[in-house]
């Protein structure tokens, strides 16, 4: 992922965004990028032509992002699986995801066990179409999902097919959970978790990977206030930003980063909720959580790690064309008095011109000064 400056900052702010900040986040998640996979791909079947094209096309750029990823029928499951609750063949111990691409709501189960025992015991990352009949009878269950796993998208078909828009969707949501793996792993004492499987280490070679022992969806609700940080360069180089400055007034830091304080707040909400910054009146302060976690990035940095170069400040657009008339304006009177000037002293050598001769050439006259005769000088200095 390639941190892109999300908004206008100060002086400060941008130069430690570019010299801490994005640096820091390029490498974290260049390193969740190694971390692998299992991906179960399910969908609707050969039954239609577009998806089965789709499906090949998601299969082969997953594995070019360096996932390993089975379709259903690899796994043993059945074909007539998918006409009515086939979400209990699914061999779910096998992989770490199940990507769903469904037409229909109806083939992962009931309603009534919709969420907990279908969709979340199962891995499942679902993609239904946005027209499914049976979709008014999912909203509540649909609504829970989002809100605690964030593993539930739609689409419209076959136009994302076509557009790629659909394949976008899957890859996002399978690296926020590559993400969640990988935290799991460096964080796995900080998380309560014991790895007794060795292959869950990303340098495994690829042949003898297996699924990670814990269920990421389950380890992102536990964590999402925390993976919702780590997945938003804007959030995190809010917390990293404060605790760099020691910024505490609202107000500072809004001015800072560029960002009205009511937006500000909205920004960030997860590092409240998460506990990484404590919030009184009008300031804000990091945690000692907030600063172990950034600890774990290399983002707590002091402050003479940047340097910020100084550039002379630049003059408002308003004064710049105010000064620009005072300068015209002078300069202008000071032609005129120079113009004037010059006239002046023309019309007075016009006028001196003008004048007798005897009036124009200076006086001279002659001084008289007594000069010895040489005779005159004694040559030598009487005895006395």
């Amino acid at each position: 992922m390639i941190v892109q400056q999300p908004i206008q900052q100060r002086q400060t702010a941008r130069v430690f965004y570019s010299q801490v900040l994005k640096p820091s986040y390029d490498s974290f998640h260049t390193a969740a990028r190694q971390t692998p996979l299992v991906i179960m791909l399910w969908g609707p079947g050969r039954r239609m032509p577009k998806w089965s094209d789709m499906r090949l096309q998601i299969r082969n750029r997953l594995e070019q992002l360096g996932y390993t990823v089975f379709f259903s029928e690899q796994l043993g499951i059945p074909a007539t699986a998918s006409k009515q609750k086939a979400v209990e063949y699914l061999q779910r111990d096998a992989v770490d995801l199940i990507v769903v691409v469904q037409p229909s709501y109806g083939l992962v189960g009931s309603v009534s066990h919709f969420v907990e025992f279908r969709v979340i015991d199962s891995k499942m990352l679902l993609f239904i179409d946005e027209t499914a009949r049976d979709v008014h009878l999912y909203n509540r269950a649909l609504t829970e999902l989002r809100a605690l796993y964030n593993n539930v998208e739609t689409y419209t078909a076959p136009e994302d097919f076509t557009r790629d828009t659909l394949l976008g969707k899957i890859i996002a949501k399978v690296s926020l959970m590559q993400t969640v793996k990988y935290r799991a792993i460096q964080r796995a004492r900080g998380w309560g978790l014991r790895l007794e499987n060795p292959a869950s280490d990303p340098g495994q070679p690829t042949g003898r990977r297996q699924p990670f022992q814990y269920n990421l969806l389950e380890l992102y609700r536990e964590h999402r206030d925390e993976m919702d940080v780590l997945n938003d360069p804007m959030r995190l180089f809010f917390l990293a930003y404060m605790n760099y400055t020691g910024r505490t007034l609202l107000k500072g830091l809004s001015k800072d980063v560029g960002l009205a304080e009511a937006s500000l707040l909205d920004e960030m909400a997860p590092l409240l909720r998460g506990e990484m910054i404590a919030r009184s009146n009008g300031s804000v302060a990091v945690t000692a959580y907030g600063r172990r976690m950034l600890d774990g990035l290399g983002l707590n940095v002091p402050a003479t790690r940047i340097s910020v170069p100084r550039i002379a400040p630049v003059m408002p657009a308003i004064m710049q064309r105010r000064m620009t008339a005072i300068a015209t304006g002078a300069g202008l009177t000071l032609a005129a008095v120079m113009l004037f000037v010059l006239s002046l002293v023309n019309g007075m050598n016009v006028v001196s011109n003008r004048q007798p001769l005897e009036l124009t050439r200076p006086a001279i006259t002659a001084t008289a000064t007594h000069v010895p005769a040489p005779s005159s000088v004694p040559t030598s200095v009487p005895n006395r």
